[in-house]
């Protein structure tokens, strides 16, 4: 992981909804497949 000192939000309902998320990841397939296989289920709402 990287480490940082700045300060930021780290929740994704920050920045998406779930339904902008899931429309994101219907649109990119391939993406959303390599993140899965990367990071498991951790990046949905």
């Amino acid at each position: 992981m990287n480490a940082t000192r700045l300060e930021y939000v780290k929740s994704l309902g920050f920045y998406f909804t779930a339904r902008e998320l899931e429309a994101l990841y219907n649109a990119n397939s391939i993406w959303a497949a390599m993140e899965e296989r990367i990071y498991g289920g951790v990046l949905r709402l």
